[in-house]
Parts: C-alpha cells; structure tokens; sequence
C-alpha cells in the first residue's frame, strides 16, 4: 500500500528497463533482485534474457551482462509509459517496423 504522495512521486518518475543475459557462460545477473518487474522472454535457440524494469529509484550499483533487445521486448516495456530502455547491441532486420 502507498500513500497518494508516494503515488504523486511515482508519475514523476521515467522507468529503466534494462535487457540483461541469461545465458548460462553469461552468469551471474547483478541487478535483478532490484527491479519492481522482471520479464523473460525466448531470444534464440532456448536462451532468454531478462528485462528488469527500475521504478522505484533504488539505487542499484551494478546490472548486467547487458545483451541486446528484441521488438517483442519493446513492446513489454511499452507499458510502462516512458520508460528509458537499456541495451548493447542489436540483431539484423531487413523489414524493421521503426526507423533508426
């Protein structure tokens, strides 16, 4: 339960999501037991990543290994409005649906 000042606070506050690696040679995550929402999702070839979302404004001294996003990711994240996405690398597409 929050109060409606801690609630107020909240809306001020952009989320971080963050795509980290859970190959198993990747191992260990840093990070993930301080996030408010973790997601998994498939990657390729049966390895996941992790997408930890930070709302709360936790300090968090270390997170990682950061991989790289996939669209499916984007739209998990894109329900938590404006959150701030964090990630290294990327993967080929000849038919994106944005534009870099």
């Amino acid at each position: 339960m929050i109060t409606k000042t801690q609630y107020d606070e909240l809306l001020t506050r952009h989320p971080v999501a963050i795509t980290i690696n859970n190959y198993p040679a990747a191992r260990s995550q840093h990070g993930l037991t301080y996030a408010d929402v973790v997601g998994e999702f498939l990657a390729e070839g049966g390895i996941t990543r992790y997408v930890p979302i930070y709302y709360s404004n936790q300090e968090v001294e270390k997170v990682g290994p950061i991989r790289s996003l996939r669209y499916y990711m984007i739209m998990f994240t894109s329900e938590y409005a404006d959150a701030i996405i964090l990630h290294e690398g990327q993967a080929g597409y000849d038919d994106a649906p944005w534009e870099t």
